[in-house]
């Protein structure tokens, strides 16, 4: 395949043509040349060097792990019209022309960032209905930046299905991008820019938020008002490669957001750049203003958890039943993503928005005589020292659980002990029903504790928002509620909004 680039000067609008008959299975080939210009305001302009008609040729479907080395693509790159102007763009297939037998889950679209030299997003053209097909969120072009792109678009090949169906197909289209002149703020910059933010280097974890510690001497609750921390903080200890997190913690009230339909609130942000939010009840409607549930008091729940008490697993007597792939746990946040967020893949403009990050399982161990005791309690509950000290890096990458991997099937999960304890509670008798992250009832988190008597216990948040083991097992344990995280790319963009549970900030999902 004859390979060219096109370079685009900022970002109005690209057009690609893929050109092809009533052919078989096919890939698609460069032929021909052209070049246009279009201007549409007096600071983007668009210009086409050696513009190429892509003709769909006959030819096998290939294995989708194969698209880098069988499938053909077209490089394309995106550069400002001078260095002091930003934007925005977006990217987008314009079919012009396609059999309905090519609405298929095989045949596939990829967008793959030279850059960054990763797969930027992907999808197929099962759900395509007329007119443009969006393949790119809105993403910022910066001063001096080249963004490169290679576009895929192939056919992939199912030995277990009949793809005969796929013969005979035709194919035209475009690909084309759409500018603004000025971007929203990406929400890692809108929560930077609300709040300042103060190093955690005085925070002493073995206390709340509010100063609170359990003194094992007399036995009692104390709190020492110098230790009370609130606000938005930011850690470079026990983050992977050092890099910086900023988090939340304690009484925090402009951490609300808007995404898919249902509230979250941002609970830190991600080593890759991502924004981690934990759900927080659905989007409430009164007089055309959407608001979200307010943070429940002490004994006056509301709803920001899914369904009801939930056991973690089925109980086998094995200290392995805390592996969250295999756990009930699982397959209801799943359930609910799937038919709540994913949508039988018709809300692509949501799910793409959605990072594919870590979710830690750390089932390190320790054993002493009969008890094995798994990393979160180690760092979380010492009697002896009276410590806590959380932290961000999952200890192993095997159980650093993603989809990429294998270990999800979908990018969403439940926070960890550690992230409970950054967000401003420990692991003892301190009630802590202040902090943003209390749900007024037990809720699981994904860290396991520690396995005695043939029972195995994970860490939860309780009712009075203190963290605890509990026994996850339906044999023993009535269970816990479900309150599932997921974590945001970092072009995600917030719309309006200040962040309050009555005013959140909206994510940008068009």
């Amino acid at each position: 395949m004859k390979e060219k680039t096109i370079k685009i000067l900022f970002i109005t609008l690209i057009a690609i043509s893929f050109i092809g008959g009533s052919l078989g299975y096919f890939r698609p080939a460069i032929m021909g040349t052209g070049k246009h210009n279009f201007a549409v305001s007096a600071n983007l302009e668009v210009t086409f060097n050696d513009v190429d008609t892509l003709t769909l040729k006959n030819n096998k479907p290939i294995y989708e792990n194969d698209y880098k080395y069988k499938a053909d693509y077209i490089d394309f790159s995106i550069t400002g019209q001078n260095n002091t102007i930003e934007g925005c763009y977006t990217l987008y297939i314009s079919v012009k022309e396609m059999t309905p037998n090519l609405k298929s889950e095989y045949f596939k679209w990829i967008l793959y960032d030279l850059n960054k030299e990763q797969i930027y997003l992907e999808g197929d053209f099962s759900s395509y209905n007329n007119g443009d097909l969006k393949i790119s969120n809105l993403m910022q072009l910066k001063r001096t930046t080249n963004d490169r792109y290679r576009l895929y678009i192939f056919l992939v090949n199912d030995e277990e299905e009949n793809q005969t169906e796929l013969l005979n197909s035709s194919f035209s289209a475009t690909v084309k991008g759409v500018s603004n002149d000025a971007c929203p703020p990406t929400l890692k910059e809108t929560i930077l820019a609300a709040d300042v933010a103060i190093s955690d280097a005085n925070i002493d974890y073995a206390y709340t938020f509010e100063g609170g510690y359990f003194d094992w001497d007399t036995d009692s609750v104390l709190y020492d008002t110098s230790k009370e921390s609130n606000g938005l903080y930011y850690t470079e200890d026990g983050t992977e490669e050092n890099e910086r997190v900023y988090f939340y913690r304690g009484r925090i009230e402009n951490n609300y957001i808007i995404f898919g339909d249902y509230c979250w609130r941002i609970v830190r942000t991600v080593e890759d750049g991502s924004v981690r939010v934990r759900y927080a009840g659905e989007v409430i409607l009164s007089e055309g203003i959407y608001t979200c549930p307010p943070k429940p008091a002490l004994n006056n729940s509301v709803d920001v958890t899914i369904g009801n008490y939930v056991d973690f697993y089925i109980n086998t007597n094995n200290k392995n039943d805390v592996d969250y792939r295999k756990s009930i746990v699982k397959e209801t946040v799943e359930s609910w993503y799937r038919d709540n967020i994913y949508k039988n893949g018709t809300n692509t403009a949501v799910t793409n928005l959605i990072a594919d990050t870590p979710y830690c399982n750390d089932m390190t161990e320790r054993v002493d005589d009969t008890t094995v005791y798994f990393g979160a309690y180690d760092r979380l509950k010492s009697r002896v020292t009276n410590a806590s000290n959380p932290q961000y890096k999952c200890p192993s990458s095997t159980y650093a659980y993603t989809v990429a991997k294998g270990d999800l099937t979908y990018p969403i999960a439940l926070l960890t002990a550690d992230e409970v304890a950054y967000a401003g509670c420990i692991s003892s008798n301190v009630y802590c029903t202040g902090y943003f992250l209390y749900t007024a009832g037990e809720s699981w988190t994904m860290s396991p504790s520690h396995f005695s008597d043939l029972k195995s216990y994970l860490f939860i948040t309780q009712a009075r928002g203190e963290l605890g083991p509990l026994v996850g097992s339906d044999s023993y344990s009535y269970g816990a509620y479900l309150s599932p995280a997921l974590s945001l790319k970092n072009e995600a963009r917030v719309l309006s909004g200040t962040g309050l549970y009555n005013d959140p900030y909206v994510i940008m999902t068009e």
